[in-house]
Formats: C-alpha cells, sequence, structure tokens
C-alpha cells in the first residue's frame, strides 16, 4: 500500500492515523484499500491487509471504517454493475459459492472468547459486555445480542451459567470471582476460566460487543478484552522482571475437551551468564486452567537483564500474563 508520502502531503492528520499498530496501517491507505476493493468482505479485507491478526483490538475501527464505506459505496454506482459490464471474471466456484450466498437464508454464528477468572484476598473480578453507539453517535448500535457466560473453576467443571439478551444501547456486567473458590491466607491466587458465547438477534454490525473483564484490586483496576483462542504452537514472550517489586503470573486455559500438555521454559536469554533454561512441564484437564507464578529466584538471577520466555502446546489455548504488587493489592493483565 502506498505510505503517507506516496499519497500526497495534502492528506489530514486523521488520514495519517494508524488504524492498525501491529501492521502500522494508517487510516488513509485502509480507506484507499476498501475504495478499490468495494466486493471484499470484512473477511476477505483482514486476509489482504493482514489487519487485525496479530492484535485484535484494532478489529472495531476496522469493521466501523468497513461499513462506513460500504454505505458511502451504495450512494452510487456499485462496482459490481461495472464488474458485470466489463465481464464477469470470477471463477466458477466463486460463482457458485455467490449464487449460494444470494438465495440462502442469513443465520446468525457465534462468536466465541475465553478468558480467566482469578479470586485473591480484596480482589473483584467482573465481566462488562456493552451494546453502544459507535463513537456514541446514537444510531449506530449493534442489533440485540444474545449471551451466554460459562464459568468453570481449574478443573474444568461448571461453576455457574448465565443467559441474556443484551439490547441496543444498554450492557450486562456479572461478578465473576465469587464464582471460583477463594485460596487461603498464603499470598496465593485461585484460577478459573469463563466461556462467552454471543449472537446476533438480527443482521448487523458486532458494534461494542465485545467483551471485557475488568479486575478490582484494594489500591487498583485493570482490564483486558477477550479474545479468540491461540493454536498449537511455539510462543516467545519478553518483559522485565523485577521480583523485588512485582510478581507474574501466567495463566493457561484449555480449549479442548481432552487434556492439554504445556511446557514452559525460562530464561531463554541467559547461557551466556551461566543460566540455563528450566523447562516446567503441567496437563491442563479438558476446559480447565492453571496458574503459573514465575520462580522469582530463577529470575534474581538475570540481574538487569530481560526475561524471555517460551512455550509450547499441543492444542488450542488462551494465555494471560499478570503483574502485581507482592501484596497482590495492585495489579495488571493483558494477553499474549
Amino acid at each position: 500500500m502506498p505510505d503517507a508520502a506516496e499519497r500526497g502531503a495534502g492528506a489530514s492528520s486523521s488520514d495519517r492515523e494508524l488504524v492498525c499498530a501491529c501492521e502500522n496501517l494508517n487510516l488513509g491507505d485502509y480507506k484507499s484499500f476498501l475504495a478499490g476493493n468495494a466486493d471484499a468482505t470484512f473477511e476477505e479485507v483482514l486476509v489482504l491487509t493482514k489487519a487485525g491478526t496479530t492484535c485484535t483490538a484494532c478489529l472495531l475501527d476496522l469493521e466501523y471504517h468497513f461499513v462506513a464505506s460500504s454505505h458511502q459505496a451504495g450512494s452510487g454506482e456499485t462496482s459490481a454493475s461495472a464488474v458485470v459490464a466489463s465481464g464477469d471474471e470470477r471463477s466458477i466456484k466463486r460463482r457458485i459459492f455467490d449464487f449460494l450466498d444470494r438465495h440462502s437464508p442469513l443465520v446468525p454464528f457465534k462468536l466465541v472468547e475465553r478468558l480467566p477468572v482469578i479470586a485473591g484476598p480484596g480482589i473483584e473480578q467482573r465481566l462488562w459486555v456493552s451494546n453502544r453507539s459507535l463513537l456514541f453517535e446514537g444510531n449506530r448500535s449493534a442489533p440485540a445480542y444474545k449471551l451466554e457466560v460459562t464459568i468453570r473453576d481449574a478443573s474444568g467443571k461448571v461453576r455457574h451459567i448465565e443467559r441474556c439478551t443484551v439490547a441496543p444501547e444498554a450492557a450486562f456486567e456479572l461478578p465473576v470471582s465469587p464464582f471460583i473458590t477463594a485460596p487461603g491466607d498464603d499470598g496465593s491466587l485461585s484460577i478459573g476460566s469463563m466461556e462467552i458465547r454471543r449472537s446476533s438477534t438480527m443482521p448487523g454490525v458486532r458494534g461494542t460487543t465485545r467483551p471485557q473483564t475488568e479486575i478490582l484490586a484494594p489500591n487498583g483496576a485493570c482490564s483486558v478484552h477477550a479474545q479468540a483462542y491461540k493454536t498449537a504452537g511455539e510462543k516467545w514472550f519478553t518483559t522485565f522482571h523485577q521480583p523485588a517489586d512485582q510478581r507474574v503470573f501466567l495463566s493457561y486455559i484449555n480449549f479442548k475437551k481432552s487434556p492439554l500438555n504445556i511446557e514452559l521454559r525460562y530464561p531463554m536469554n541467559a547461557d551466556d551468564i551461566g543460566v540455563p533454561a528450566r523447562s516446567h512441564k503441567f496437563v491442563i484437564p479438558p476446559f480447565g486452567a492453571v496458574l503459573i507464578e514465575l520462580d522469582p529466584l530463577e529470575v534474581e538471577k538475570l540481574g538487569q537483564r530481560e526475561l524471555t520466555l517460551n512455550w509450547t502446546s499441543d492444542g488450542e489455548y488462551n494465555c494471560h500474563i499478570f503483574c502485581a504488587t507482592p501484596d497482590l493489592t495492585r495489579m495488571s493483565i493483558d494477553h499474549s
């Protein structure tokens, strides 16, 4: 895609703003791509631009501008008409699929995400799913969404199921930590998971319905959005960890009906100072979860060096990283 210089110095500052930071894609380039590919579906746009594939935090903005571009294109002659007039260059397979799409009823598909659920002294965690107007314009909210939330403990046992419909301009809130057995007074945390399934009651945009979780600790709060699972394979993660001031946990959630094998190795970047990587293997039961605290004695050997971790899995999973003060009164959360 052309960069800002190729588009010309007259581009507005808003057009130069990044709409997908992971792919360094700015709004002007994205709009130009949409204009030149008016017949592409939103899923096809994501594949072609690679936007929203590394981290999906930008999907709402991408979808909003995709819908806005579609409305603008619909105000004049459609590009589909131009294609028909100049000769249909679609393959036979593509024509068959397009025919089936035109004559098949619309069926909503379920969006499924999972998030970790923790319990600990003075810690309260909530799930939020809101259906508000995009950019608070008052007329751009998603249709009503059916919602099903299943909360499981670390062993995968179902502890609670909640079903509701989130209407336009409404929000759903659910305290989730009470369903997980709290730990004792040993300064540890308990872990579980929640599975969020949502489907639209009629055609429309997803809007702001992406689930978010909020964790309230005695001296601070944090939040993160839900996302789909990671596939089997290898993953690397690098961070700065100061054991004297913080505790770092990794949570893994099993997406399978069978046990999930995880092998975690760290530190991966300290052979030259005589600190070999240690391997930690664990098995997560079907739909279960595990919370691993990084060993401070191992990390202290690194001094001021950053910490690099590596893990492999043999199935679908989600991983989240928690960083907390030693007394767990403040913490942050992010997905890997």
